[in-house]
């Protein structure tokens, strides 16, 4: 993986108003781009919500996986951008 790749992170398991992560509390798509590197061969990566670390573990657990390689999406990954801002107000 390289900067700029596309990734996304699961949803948790526990989803629902009474999950206080960073994707549910500000209601993320959960997609981001990979920006740079970090310790250990993890990523600096790029949400909607601000920069966060994505750890190998992160990928080895499925938590995070690669959604298409540089700077690209394939049609399969589209469903991911749809059904997360299928649930925004309008004009968002």
């Amino acid at each position: 993986m390289k900067a700029g790749d596309f990734i996304a992170i699961s949803k948790c398991p526990s989803q629902g108003e009474d999950c206080e992560c960073v994707f549910c509390s500000s209601c993320s798509s959960r997609v981001g781009m990979i920006s740079g590197y970090g310790p250990d061969n993890s990523y600096m990566v790029y949400f909607d919500c601000g920069e966060a670390l994505v750890t190998q573990q992160d990928f080895a657990t499925g938590r995070a996986r690669l959604l298409a390689g540089h700077h690209s999406l394939v049609e399969s990954d589209y469903s991911v951008f749809t059904e997360a801002n299928s649930s925004l107000p309008a004009g968002s």
